[in-house]
């Protein structure tokens, strides 16, 4: 069969090949630090947490703000935190509490959505008698189920008032920080029991945890403030980063 001038030639085969390996370096997740390395970091990540966490209780408590109030309410915030850590940190803080703030305040909508949903659909089909339908609606096939939908209306009903009042108030009713909530409120103190009951029994000391409490230790150095390390970065640099002397510099 031969082919006309029109018609076109097959596309053709390359040669094959082999792909070359991933040339770079391997970053790896865990940090092997010296123990005064170790101690730095975790007080760094103690007092950073604490930051962070009271600035999302201030946050929390103002409540809804358009544009120009999260603008100011962060840039006070940052403020704030800047004389406490530095400015990077006391940004990466302020945004954190923000964009949480945010995503709480989208899940409560969409759970007050959803509760109205709810509620509408168990409403209508109450209306109907029980084993009846009326129209395109259908009631619940026995008075037992009926009953027990009745009794879940209520407590969807209760559920909706107490998110319709969390988002009239604009605040976080839950959050810790709240006055409708308090650390007293949730843990009520209780009166110290007296030596000797199962709940005022002092520590048993055996012949391990002692040994460990007097076990000597290397000399620790001073460990510098939080603060100058946040600012200045760590006086001495980590023995996981030193450089190695067969490393070409």
């Amino acid at each position: 069969m031969s082919s006309d001038s029109g018609s076109h030639s097959l596309r053709p085969i390359a040669v094959p090949f082999v792909a070359a390996a991933p040339a770079g370096a391997r970053v790896r997740t865990r940090l092997r630090v010296s123990p005064q390395d170790a101690e730095v970091l975790r007080a760094t990540g103690a007092h950073l947490g604490s930051l962070a966490g009271r600035d999302l209780a201030a946050r929390c408590a103002e409540g809804r703000l358009d544009a120009r109030g999260r603008a100011q309410s962060r840039a006070a915030r940052k403020r704030a935190l800047t004389a406490q850590s530095s400015s990077r940190w006391a940004g990466t803080i302020t945004r954190t509490s923000e964009g949480a703030w945010q995503l709480a305040d989208r899940n409560l909508r969409a759970e007050h959505a959803s509760l109205r949903a709810r509620a509408r659909t168990i409403t209508a089909r109450l209306a109907v008698p029980a084993g009846h339908r009326q129209g395109r609606e259908r009631g619940y096939v026995t008075a037992a189920e009926r009953h027990a939908k009745t009794i879940r209306l209520k407590a969807l009903q209760g559920r909706l008032a107490r998110v319709e009042a969390q988002i009239a108030g604009g605040a976080n009713q839950d959050h810790p920080a709240s006055p409708a909530r308090t650390k007293e409120t949730r843990h009520p103190a209780r009166p110290p029991a007296a030596p000797g009951t199962k709940t005022g029994r002092p520590p048993r000391i055996t012949a391990g945890n002692q040994a460990g409490q007097h076990r000597p230790g290397p000399p620790t150095q001073p460990i510098p403030t939080i603060v100058s390390v946040l600012r200045n970065g760590h006086p001495y640099q980590p023995s996981s980063c030193r450089r190695s002397s067969s490393m070409p510099k």
